[in-house]
């Protein structure tokens, strides 16, 4: 089949977006196409062959992938601009590719700041050196090689060794002794569950349950430090979309923001449980923030 048979050729694309695959290391690029009719759907990205076939659009390193997405969606957005249909439908598209890249970064940004933040509470743990790591006899040849990938996450129970296209990894068991996990049959699963731990571990949380669950947990510890909600831009340009609209209070991701008009409060941070009296809160109000105990109050609306 050539490029250009499909109806999905010739759909209007109105951004990409390139997401990690952890079992091979390669980014695929993704896009968020619309066809004549429906709404716009994330998808894989497919392109033209030199030969005039179709291939997947993929990168090998993260830089790579980040340069191809800027300069694919600066060019996505202005088609858009120019492209002869209604005005009011080209608005429509416009605003929900600007959501959905505005999502895609929210998860990328709050994934990025759980992952620094795992790292600083095990920052006292060592990284265990070849000679003291406790083996099974099947996976002795791979001391030197478990002793590298503990280098850089040291409080991880699962971990990748060797080359990624060797899928193997090994896994520490409750007494402390490292095994084989998979000797070259690491499936995507498995690779997701390692790459998850990085941040479940961190936490003292298992990466094998309920992701969304995990991570719910996750920003319940965090909420004390929300402040780092409020400092990312994608955040501060919902909460102004949202006041625009005469919003107060909106949740994204597992976080309640709650707006405060009185008293010059502003937007204060709480988690989706039962806000109770004297709960500490974080606070945003005119780029500036600041922290106060919360005045006893009933939960907030949600809409």
């Amino acid at each position: 089949m050539s490029w250009g048979d499909r109806q999905r050729d010739l759909d209007t694309i109105l951004a990409v977006w390139p997401s990690y695959e952890p079992l091979t290391g390669i980014w695929h690029m993704q896009e968020l196409a619309v066809g004549k009719t429906g709404n716009p759907k994330w998808r894989d990205r497919q392109i033209p062959s030199a030969g005039g076939g179709i291939k997947m659009d993929w990168y090998r390193d993260a830089d790579t992938a980040l340069a191809a997405r800027l300069e694919l969606n600066a060019r996505y957005e202005a088609d858009l601009k120019v492209s002869p249909i209604d005005e009011e439908v080209r608005h429509s598209l416009q605003l929900k590719a600007s959501k959905s890249l505005q999502a895609k970064e929210r998860l990328q940004s709050e994934e990025a700041l759980m992952l620094a933040d795992a790292r600083r509470r095990k920052a006292s743990v060592p990284a265990p050196s070849a000679a003291e790591l406790k083996l099974t006899a099947r996976a002795e040849p791979l001391r030197d090689a478990l002793a590298d990938a503990l280098a850089e996450f040291p409080y991880v129970t699962g971990v990748r060794v060797g080359e990624l296209h060797e899928r193997l990894a090994m896994a520490k068991s409750y007494s402390g002794i490292w095994d084989l996990l998979a000797d070259g049959s690491l499936h995507k699963r498995g690779a997701t569950l390692i790459e998850r731990s990085k941040i479940a571990s961190g936490f003292d949380l298992n990466p094998t349950e309920h992701w969304g669950e995990v991570k719910a947990k996750i920003r319940t510890i965090l909420l004390p430090r929300a402040n780092q909600l409020l400092q990312l831009s994608s955040v501060r340009r919902l909460l102004d979309e949202a006041l625009a609209r005469g919003e107060k209070a909106l949740v994204c991701n597992g976080v309640v923001f709650w707006y405060e008009p009185d008293g010059n409060v502003g937007w204060q941070v709480k988690s989706t449980d039962t806000v109770k009296s004297g709960e500490g809160t974080t606070l945003w109000a005119e780029g500036t923030i600041r922290f106060r105990k919360s005045r006893p109050v009933g939960n907030p609306p949600i809409h």
